[in-house]
């Protein structure tokens, strides 16, 4: 068998860090870091109220909300539960 068309796919730390943001909080603050710079954030109230909505400046950015609060984390299209 002869391979004529042989096509370099790139893979590796890029592919890893944009399906694996590292989220979390700190008196009052969320913490998202290790996601690509476009992204889209959301952040809801439990109530379904939105608090923050944008798109990711850089790999890494923070959103002050409330101490003690649970927030859902919407990035793209994959969410995550944040208790600050």
């Amino acid at each position: 068998m002869n391979f004529k068309n042989i096509v370099e796919l790139t893979t590796g730390v890029n592919d890893q860090v944009a399906n694996n943001p590292t989220i979390y909080g700190d008196n009052g603050t969320l913490y998202i870091e290790n996601t690509e710079v476009n992204n889209l954030v959301k952040v809801y109230e439990t109530t379904g109220k939105i608090r923050y909505a944008g798109k990711m400046l850089n790999s890494s950015m923070m959103i002050e909300l409330v101490k003690g609060s649970v927030y859902l984390l919407q990035i793209n299209a994959k969410c995550y539960k944040v208790i600050l």
